[in-house]
């Protein structure tokens, strides 16, 4: 039973892949500058993805991938297992 609310913890998590053209690894020691200063903590929040790179996100996705995203999405399944069949795909691909 643990293993299902491990999944389930998964599975509700929200991810975010976002695209900042302005985001820059200035930008990323500004902000740690800024955190030495006022001693203030800068934490980019779990679960997002930031790039200035449109390849960058045209990796992560993918039409399969996407793909996946929804079927785990709308049809919650418990274990890889129940994904590989709802994907029609095997379970080692998934």
């Amino acid at each position: 039973m643990k293993n299902k609310n491990v999944l389930s913890d998964k599975i509700n998590k929200k991810f975010i892949f976002k695209y900042e053209p302005q985001a820059s690894v200035k930008e990323m020691f500004t902000n740690l500058e800024e955190s030495i200063k006022t001693g203030k903590r800068h934490i980019q929040p779990k679960n997002v993805s930031i790039t200035n790179n449109l390849a960058v996100i045209n990796r992560i996705l993918s039409k399969t991938r996407l793909k996946l995203f929804f079927m785990i999405k709308t049809n919650q399944p418990n274990n890889i297992q129940e994904l590989a069949q709802l994907l029609q795909r095997d379970y080692a691909n998934v």
